[in-house]
């Protein structure tokens, strides 16, 4: 429900700009009520909602005691309502949604159909997340006709309404319904984004539960493969969007006791949420519910093993605690010089938050978070003996709370692997790159598409080593894995046919050769 909710935020935001823009007396000051809203969004998209529910109510006062336009009282209401609902407070936010909806209908302006729209569909996402489906429906119908209204049938909007109502309809077993609600939904996302784009997963999603739920287990799969191909493609905050989405997946299997099928969906939200871009918070719910899973397949030992990670996690100094709000500062501003282009200002925030991340008494995920991006920003400065002792240090703190396996431990020894090969350190590189497939061998199993591309990543060492034989050896390794896996045209395996070609005609294999060469040109 988060990635959800901050998209919706964001429809809210904006109404607070179309308010100041397009409505305010020529007197009015909008530059605090701006102030307020923008804080707590930020503070809302960090998990903060102790901060974004204060920054809101403080848009709130500001609005009513600077006699703002209604536009903008209704809008910080509805922000309020969003983020109270994130916090479970379900009869608070309903309250603000209808006295915004009374707002705008009784405001001067009866065609506040942007604002209505927002409280609307937050209202009916509040009755859905209680499972009220008889109150909800007619909320999300006339939200759908609003969104058809205002943004035309094809648009990205009108798609997330269809899934808002499919929702409410499947809750009432109205099945067939539900069922034309998400395909539309998904044709809309599909010819604005295309096939796979992570805004066509929520669709994918519900249709692959709703299909489970009549029996039909292939279409099932068909839909699920499709969302977890997707995922598999995103990195960071895309990717967490999209787990998020996952969530409901991996726990409708595991709720209906369809263990295998649930246990491959928690993997990959494991190696999203560890890679980043996910709040500590919903990375320890991720260990949590896959520990359920185990723990009913007996699988004890890893259940405890993952039930220990969620604990180190949630050991941690509270979000709002002073030196929290300190590193987080810290660590923003010195992204946000990294991405300016600004290395010396964003090298001197970042060490201030590693110096924050160092105070905190459970050295956890912020520390190494603090620790990466000042080895990321050295990597990208081709600083790489600094960049290899902050990916060094990491790794101890990853073993403590993550294990061998965890994926940000894996990616460090991929950039390990990558800086000892830029610098000729080819023993170095060896002994990293193969503990990556030892742990991705454990994590995914030996034919993963994250295994073959690991193998591939050693073939090419041993050719830059000039040890042929080996490299052939591995990149036929990785061939057949990515063969398999990814199928014969996708753009991996045409690169790894590009690059085994000439290792081959040097170890004088020229029939091999050709014959690679023959299915490159009909796959070109």
């Amino acid at each position: 429900m988060m990635c959800g909710c901050v998209r919706l935020l964001s429809v809210v935001l904006a109404l607070c700009i179309i308010a100041i823009c397009g409505w305010q007396p020529c007197f009015a000051d909008y530059s605090a009520f701006e102030k307020f809203t923008k804080s707590g969004e930020k503070a809302y998209q960090l998990g903060d909602f102790k901060k974004a529910l204060a920054e809101f109510e403080a848009a709130t006062n500001t609005a009513e005691s600077d006699r703002l336009a209604v536009d903008s009282l209704a809008s910080s209401l509805t922000n309020r309502a969003i983020v109270l609902q994130a916090m479970g407070r379900w009869q608070g936010a309903e309250t603000l949604l209808k006295r915004a909806l009374e707002l705008l209908v009784d405001g001067p302006d009866p065609t506040h159909r942007t604002g209505v729209l927002a409280a609307t569909r937050t209202l009916g996402s509040n009755y859905l997340q209680q499972h009220k489906y008889a109150e909800a429906e007619p909320v999300l119908h006339r939200a759908l006709t609003l969104n058809e209204q205002l943004y035309g049938k094809e648009d990205i909007k009108t798609s997330e309404s269809y899934l808002d109502f499919g929702k409410c309809n499947e809750g009432l077993q109205k099945y067939d319904d539900a069922l034309s609600n998400y395909s539309s939904a998904l044709s809309i996302a599909e010819n604005l984004l295309g096939t796979d784009h992570r805004q066509t997963v929520p669709a994918l999603v519900r249709l692959a539960i709703l299909y489970e739920k009549q029996g039909s287990a292939d279409k099932s799969k068909a839909f699920t493969d499709r969302a977890l191909a997707i995922a598999r493609k995103e990195q960071g905050r895309n990717a967490a969007e999209v787990a998020a989405t996952l969530v409901d997946l991996a726990n409708f299997y595991r709720d209906t006791r369809k263990f295998e099928q649930a246990e491959p969906i928690y993997k990959q939200l494991l190696f999203i949420r560890e890679s980043g871009g996910s709040i500590p918070r919903d990375v320890a719910n991720t260990y949590e519910s896959y520990a359920r899973l185990l723990n009913s397949t007996g699988q004890t030992a890893e259940a405890q093993r993952l039930e220990a990670r969620s604990l180190v996690i949630r050991a941690e100094e509270p979000d709002d605690s002073p030196l929290a709000l300190s590193w987080r500062e810290n660590n923003e501003r010195g992204m946000f010089e990294s991405t300016e282009g600004r290395a010396p200002e964003a090298e001197k925030y970042l060490k201030a938050a590693l110096q924050d991340a160092r105070q905190f008494h459970s050295q956890g995920l912020r520390y190494v978070s603090s620790l990466l991006n000042l080895a990321a920003l050295y990597d990208e400065q081709h600083r790489y003996d600094e960049a290899r002792a902050m990916y060094v240090e990491t790794l101890p703190v990853l073993d403590r709370i993550g294990g061998p396996d965890h994926q940000k431990r894996l990616h460090i020894l991929y950039r390990l692997t990558m800086i000892a090969s830029e610098q000729r350190k080819w023993d170095d590189a060896e002994r990293f790159s193969l503990q990556s497939i030892e742990g991705l061998t454990r994590r995914f199993g030996a034919e993963s598409p994250e295994v073959g591309t690991c193998i591939y990543n050693l073939a090419v060492l041993y050719a830059a080593r000039h040890e042929l034989a080996v490299s052939a050896s591995f990149f036929k390794q990785a061939l057949a894995i990515q063969q398999k896996t990814l199928g014969n045209n996708d753009p991996a395996v045409r690169l790894t046919i590009k690059q085994y070609i000439p290792i081959l005609k040097a170890l004088g294999k020229d029939s091999e050769a050709a014959d690679l060469q023959s299915h490159f040109a009909n796959a070109e």
